[in-house]
Formats: C-alpha cells, structure tokens, sequence
C-alpha cells in the first residue's frame, strides 16, 4: 500500500465534522451530510444534507442531485448501503 497525491478536480466537498460515509462498491464511497463551523469554538453549526460519491478509480469527486424527499441536513448519522 503507498499514499499518493491526487488532484481531486474541479468540485469538492466543503471540509467538515461528523459525515456519513459508506463504501459503495470496490471503486466508490458515498459521503452524507456532516457539518462545518467557522468559528475555532465550534459554536455556529452548520449542519449539511449533500450527497457525494468519491471514485477511486478516477480519484474524482462527484456531487450526486437529488430528488424526492430529502433527509434534512444531520451529523454522525449512519449511511448503509
């Protein structure tokens, strides 16, 4: 195994605490929700409900539109697939 450096595209997924991810399939892992904080004390959450899919074949980043009912934004949930 060796770590490498990728150059993850043109979109990403904001920096945050607490998301939810789960392995997808062998080449994706899928992100949830989570949330940032722009102050040191970490006082002013803001909680998120984005879908991202990391591709590890490609090394990019993807954010995934959804329709339907949306679950509202969450932190340390848990995501199944």
């Amino acid at each position: 195994m060796s770590w490498i450096i990728s150059t993850p595209g043109s979109e990403i997924p904001r920096a945050r605490s607490f998301q939810c991810v789960t392995e997808i399939s062998a080449e994706k892992l899928a992100l949830f929700g989570g949330y940032y904080s722009n102050s040191e004390e970490d006082k002013d959450k803001t909680f998120l409900n984005d879908l991202w899919i990391y591709n590890n074949a490609s090394l990019k980043w993807s954010k995934v539109e959804t329709t339907g009912e949306i679950p509202s934004p969450r932190a340390q949930a848990t995501l199944t697939r």
